[in-house]
């Protein structure tokens, strides 16, 4: 366990999310992302809606945090997963995954699970993160091309156990079009699984 700092230790969920809230990030950001992912298509049951900020604000990702990030880093270039400890309160904390890229030399967090985009020392201070594996977005996308680059049909990625691996804990099924080994056009099938 790290060292807590004494500023956000004796916090309340409720006070880390509100500190997140209030600072917003400009909407050039928002629109970077907007257009990121205009070519992901995210099919979720029991939502018809496939986009993934909209399905961000519909609060329907909760509990996909490693298939979701997976999912969406592979199309950013200057970018990683990070995978490790959130803390919500003083005394607890739950594992994670969430999304840091570079804008315009300054670095962002992405967490689409808790609906949160803004600077990276922001989440980092009111969360203060733990991070036990960081992977870069290269990594995953190299990964999945690999796997589905001869594929006709849907491609579903086997869940891998170790922390530091591309695919953590994934079973997403994936369909792409790849040209000059990047990504135009992503589906992504989150099947059901359990959780508990």
């Amino acid at each position: 366990m790290k060292d807590r700092n004494p500023k956000f230790a004796n916090w309340t969920k409720k006070e880390r999310i509100d500190y997140v809230n209030e600072h917003q990030v400009e909407r050039e950001v928002l629109n970077y992302l907007i257009r990121t992912y205009q070519n992901l298509e995210i099919k979720k049951t029991p939502s018809r809606e496939t986009n993934l900020l909209m399905l961000m604000k519909m609060q329907v990702l909760m509990g996909w945090c490693w298939e979701t990030t997976e999912t969406a880093v592979v199309l950013l270039d200057d970018a990683r997963i990070e995978r490790g400890n959130l803390y919500t309160s003083k005394f607890t904390c739950y594992e994670h995954s969430w999304i840091v890229f570079n804008y315009k030399d300054k670095e962002y967090v992405f967490d689409p699970c808790l609906e949160f985009l803004c600077e990276s020392h922001i989440y980092k201070d009111a969360f203060e993160t733990e991070v036990q594996a960081s992977v870069p977005s290269q990594e995953v996308r190299d990964y999945l091309i690999d796997h589905i680059k001869y594929a006709h049909d849907e491609v579903v990625i086997k869940e891998q156990y170790n922390i530091t691996d591309p695919m953590y804990r994934n079973g997403v099924g994936y369909k792409a079009e790849i040209e000059d080994g990047k990504i135009k056009k992503l589906k992504a099938h989150y099947y059901y699984k359990f959780e508990g």
